[in-house]
């Protein structure tokens, strides 16, 4: 399969505007559902969406051949597993008792519902899907063949983590709005979409304890800013007007990752 990627943010992949980590972590059966979760999607974690220490999350597979579900399983039970070592996952699982259910229908789309939001979505309804798989078999970015690393960037949303770009402590990005818009646009953002997905960043749990300026609609724990977060996507240098333009390819979760998924659930 060859990949190039599309604007970033909501993890869509496409063939056509430079190579970007970005694919849309919201997409959905239908437009409406897909604008639905877009709006839930602001690492840091949210903190209203954290699992409990303890819980079993339970994940179903609503398709999708044994090759794909064991690439999914691999990926997670070596890369992500060792840090949550507080919670249980569990595969398989009949849809009707399942927390997690992952689909591989949406050609080009990968997405996740962020944290304990999928409790609030129909039994029959994905609320993850993989619309390609970055494997050692088929894939063939150099980047991000066999790396699963779409496979742990969604599966850290369903733990909570938020898109880094929105991360508010310490985040050192200016954007280009209008270069931004206009690019966006293109791929069919409408200005809402573009203003709660790249430009407007969360509420710092902290600091609103202290000062109301800090509150926003969502609040987030975590780390400071970092660029190295799996859950940072590459931008094209020409969006930034200050701050780092040199993202790199992150395929692995950080140090900062590990330390905070450590934090809450290992």
């Amino acid at each position: 399969m060859n990949t190039e990627y599309k604007y970033p943010c909501i993890d869509v992949d496409t063939s056509n505007i430079g190579k970007m980590v970005g694919m849309i972590d919201a997409a959905a059966p239908s437009q409406e559902a897909r604008r639905n979760i877009l709006r839930t999607l602001r690492a840091s974690f949210q903190v209203d969406d954290l699992w409990e220490s303890g819980d079993t999350i339970r994940i179903a597979f609503m398709d999708g051949d044994e090759y794909k579900r064991q690439w999914v399983r691999t990926v997670i039970n070596t890369k992500l597993k060792p840090f949550i070592g507080k919670l249980t996952l569990r595969w398989d699982i009949p849809l009707t008792q399942s927390d997690v259910r992952i689909s591989f229908a949406q050609p080009m789309e990968a997405w996740s519902m962020v944290g304990t939001e999928c409790r609030n979505v129909a039994k029959d309804v994905p609320t993850m899907n993989f619309g390609w798989l970055d494997d050692d078999r088929i894939y063939n970015s150099p980047e991000h063949k066999g790396t699963g690393q779409v496979i742990v960037h969604e599966f850290c949303h369903m733990l909570g983590m938020i898109h880094e770009h929105q991360n508010p402590k310490s985040n050192p990005i200016v954007w280009d709005k209008p270069v931004v818009s206009a690019a966006l646009r293109k791929q069919g953002w409408t200005d809402e979409d573009i203003r709660v997905n790249m430009f407007e960043k969360y509420g710092d749990a902290e600091m609103c304890k202290r000062d109301p300026n800090f509150c926003g609609e969502k609040l987030v724990n975590g780390s400071r800013y970092d660029k190295l977060s799996i859950m940072h996507y590459f931008y094209p240098s020409d969006w930034i007007l200050e701050g780092p333009k040199d993202i790199p390819v992150n395929v692995n979760l950080s140090v900062l990752d590990k330390k905070w998924l450590r934090k809450y659930y290992g």
